[in-house]
């Protein structure tokens, strides 16, 4: 942008007072346009596809001048299209008032399962798969057992928990 409104506040030196001029607020209206314009357009593609996304920056005379995942990997090349799929999450500008922007993209993550599928097993076999998964981590020998409860007062299981 050739008149950076952000390079041209007014500014008052302190313990200076001096009235507000037309001019001046005619700076802090652009300037605040310019930050009102940028989180539209981070509101308008957030979500979007990368592909599109460039597109509708594009569109709106903004230029990428950085990439970077959510997990914080650089992306040199902005034309790689393995880069089109991934969503955009947020678009910042490099310098407020500037044309140059930078995004926020998804990560391409592989999900692997870490805990083993103990559906379907008795406690034994489900004991031994985390054995054979886990090796050198201590479990409990033999289940925790608890009383026969079956046929008994709300009192006397009460009391028969208690015991324990």
């Amino acid at each position: 942008m050739p008149n950076n409104p952000f390079k041209n506040l007014p500014v008052d030196e302190i313990g200076e007072a001096k009235p507000i001029k037309a001019g001046h607020v005619q700076k802090i209206y652009d300037s605040l346009k310019i930050i009102y314009d940028t989180y539209s357009l981070t509101g308008e593609v957030f979500g979007q596809s990368f592909g599109e996304a460039k597109r509708t920056i594009a569109a709106k005379d903004y230029r990428i001048q950085k990439i970077m995942t959510v997990f914080g990997k650089e992306i040199d090349n902005q034309e790689e299209e393995s880069m089109d799929d991934r969503k955009v999450i947020q678009v910042l500008p490099t310098e407020l008032g500037e044309q140059d922007v930078a995004v926020i993209l998804t990560e391409v993550v592989k999900t692997q399962r870490l805990m083993p599928n103990l559906e379907g097993l008795t406690y034994e076999e489900a004991s031994e798969r985390l054995r054979e998964t886990l090796s050198d981590v201590t479990l409990p020998s033999s289940p925790v057992r608890a009383p026969e409860l079956v046929d008994l007062s709300l009192s006397k299981a009460k009391q028969k928990l208690l015991e324990k």
